[in-house]
């Protein structure tokens, strides 16, 4: 079977009668938009009612059947159920490929549909179509899409690096609301660990979780984070919210909200965060850890597993073992999920509500989490300490920069952006490598600078508004194009021929030096020609990024968002102009982050013979002009015994 995918994805907005869907070929192109009726207004009585059945852990094989049907025709109207299975017998069985089925509900507009159970889902019998169940079948792999400004990286592991499992219990002492029964999970995942060594590691299990316990086990940099407790639902100023009991002083419990849990795992971020309610918890404490995995999916975490339904520790472990073990094969994470609940499936034969029980929240695109290196090489210390410091350093600032410029993962690898500040010094260079080099890196390869064709043109001292400068300039730079006979158009044919082979990232600085509608002129005679060139050849796997620099601040800002497809790769994302100076709180608590503590708040204190962060941070603005961006991160540099000028040759590589 092909890795390739063809993607549906699935789009429910407002409770108005329309289910909005988009086709994905492999290079994610958008092939058709088929929609249909969204049903659940007629069938919601139906539904709700074999809902609590399930609630109540009382579902026969079939009532199993029928809420599964009833789902399915919610959400599929006979237009759309017939398109779905034409698409799963030409992509799957002819082509050999997966079609990746992702459902994107807005849970602000609609939270009671994105609490139903949707992996139940199934062809109905009376449409004679075949046995299909959407969560469980091996090559159509069924996930919730949950859309979040940015996009979390792929984890790099060495070739050689296990997985790090940690289990964390909080077992309070009072045995109240109940004894967390957690022996099973750990003996299981001791026993996985014992049969493939080479694949995971076990870390000390936690068995009295409280805030300073999961802090120090999160500073060993797990990669899965397994934990087991108990929960509960309480109204907390007028709203309902999902509790978390973790340990207190005395070894009672101590009720956290989805807040306080969501924020312990600022510390390190897991790739797999798995929240499993006791045994034991009454359904409301089930209820409670689908909210908290919701809140822990916009903490960034690429990956949550929660349980919709209560289920016991025999099932929640078989779903994980499984899952684990497909993970460390090098499965996408969707698919990983999806062998974990056909293992429950097939087990009851689809007789209970185990294998629709665990709910898998993804943000990690195309389900690629964890990415091997091709080889073992470890580098220096050295090489080690400047990788922190740099990685550090990209956290710092430019949160509203960076957000706006993820639009382009919605594009099909495509994109234009500006970035404009009011004069040399705000960082232009140095956020635009951050961007691409942070946010592009490749899932496979290395990062997209190390090898992508870079163009560079620039417009300063240009006073008249054509583009004869920039026509000359890339004709320099490309060796396969005519010299001085070389057209506009043999310059483009040229620049597409290149995007077939590599990565290509064409700067252009002082945009606005012609004039502030400059930029537009770029867009309309070379970006929209270009992209026209661009889009018959089909490749998406190669980046081809367009990026408009205004240094001086030329560029008036946009009045107004203007609305459109945001997969429209002509559409320039305009980023938020960059401000003089960093603000003084967002240097604060960047000081005081965690990894940033280690890597340049200890190093800056022992420089600087001071002891707090407001010793630190005051020395700073006062060496910075009062913290002009470039000259912060020289003087973060210096700090941390480093030579910036060195280091630029190493980290700005556009």
């Amino acid at each position: 079977m092909s890795e390739d995918h063809y993607t549906l994805r699935i789009y429910l907005t407002d409770y108005d009668d329309l289910v909005r869907v988009q086709l994905f070929d492999p290079a994610y192109q958008l092939l058709k938009e088929p929609g249909g009726k969204f049903r659940y207004a007629q069938l919601r009585a139906e539904i709700e009612a074999l809902n609590q059945v399930a609630r109540d852990l009382q579902l026969t094989a079939v009532q199993v059947k029928s809420l599964g049907e009833t789902l399915f025709n919610a959400l599929f109207d006979d237009v759309l159920r017939v398109a779905l299975v034409d698409y799963c017998n030409q992509f799957i069985h002819a082509e050999k490929k997966r079609l990746r089925l992702e459902l994107d509900i807005n849970e602000e507009k609609m939270p009671d549909v994105a609490a139903l159970p949707w992996e139940f889902m199934r062809l109905p019998t009376e449409a004679n179509l075949g046995t299909l169940w959407l969560a469980t079948a091996p090559d159509l792999v069924f996930s919730r899409y949950r859309w979040l400004t940015h996009v979390p990286s792929p984890i790099n592991l060495r070739q050689d690096e296990k997985l790090r499992l940690a289990l964390v219990v909080a077992n309070p002492s009072d045995n109240l609301p109940g004894p967390v029964a957690y022996e099973e999970v750990a003996d299981n995942l001791a026993k996985l660990v014992a049969s493939q060594p080479a694949q995971f590691e076990l870390l000390p299990i936690v068995l009295n979780a409280n805030a300073l316990a999961i802090d120090d086990l999160l500073s060993q940099s797990p990669h899965i984070l397994h934990f087991i407790g108990h929960g509960r639902m309480q109204t907390i100023h007028g709203r309902l919210t999902g509790q978390v009991g973790l340990i207190d002083d005395l070894g009672g419990i101590d009720w956290v909200d989805e807040d306080v849990f969501s924020d312990l795992l600022n510390t390190h971020r897991p790739g797999v965060v798995f929240l499993q309610a006791c045994e034991s918890s009454a359904f409301d404490g089930v209820q409670a850890y689908t909210g908290v995995a919701a809140r822990v999916v916009g903490q960034n975490i690429p990956v949550v597993v929660a349980m919709q339904y209560k289920v016991t520790n025999s099932a929640a472990t078989r779903f994980a073992l499984r899952f684990y073990q497909q993970l460390a094969a090098g499965d996408p994470v969707d698919r990983a999920a999806q062998y974990g609940r056909r293992v429950l499936g097939l087990q009851k034969a689809y007789a209970t509500h185990d294998f629709a029980t665990p709910v898998l929240y993804m943000r990690v695109r195309d389900g690629r989490l964890f990415q091997r290196r091709l080889t073992n090489t470890t580098p220096p210390l050295a090489i080690q300490n400047e990788q922190k410091l740099r990685d550090a350093l990209w956290q710092l600032n430019f949160s509203q920069q960076r957000n706006k410029f993820l639009d382009l993962l919605d594009k099909p690898r495509i994109g234009a952006f500006l970035i404009s500040g009011p004069g040399d010094e705000c960082g232009q260079r140095w956020l635009l490598n951050r961007l691409v080099q942070n946010e592009l890196e490749d899932a496979y390869e290395a990062n997209i600078t190390d090898r992508c064709q870079t163009l560079r043109a620039s417009f300063s001292g240009v006073l008249s508004p054509t583009l004869d400068r920039l026509w000359r300039q890339l004709r320099k730079q490309l060796p396969d194009v005519d010299g001085y006979a070389a057209t506009p158009d043999d310059i483009l044919t040229s620049l597409a021929a290149t995007w077939q082979e590599r990565d290509v990232v064409i700067i252009l600085e002082e945009v606005g030096n012609p004039g502030p509608d400059f930029p537009e002129k770029l867009l309309q005679e070379f970006w929209q020609p270009l992209v026209q060139k661009l889009a018959p050849s089909g490749s998406a796997q190669n980046w081809f990024l367009l990026v408009l620099v205004d240094n001086k601040g030329v560029m008036p800002a946009p009045v107004a968002e203007q609305p459109g497809d945001a997969s429209n790769p002509l559409k320039l994302i305009w980023l938020p102009s960059l401000s003089p100076q960093m603000p003084r709180q967002e240097l604060l608590d960047w000081l005081r982050d965690g990894r940033t503590r280690r890597v340049v708040l200890q190093p800056a204190q022992t420089k600087l013979h001071v002891a707090t962060v407001n010793d630190v941070l005051d020395a700073l603005l006062d060496e910075t002009d009062n913290g002009v961006t470039d000259y912060v991160i020289e003087e973060l540099c210096r700090l941390c015994d480093y030579e910036w000028s060195a280091l630029q040759k190493k980290w700005l590589k556009l």
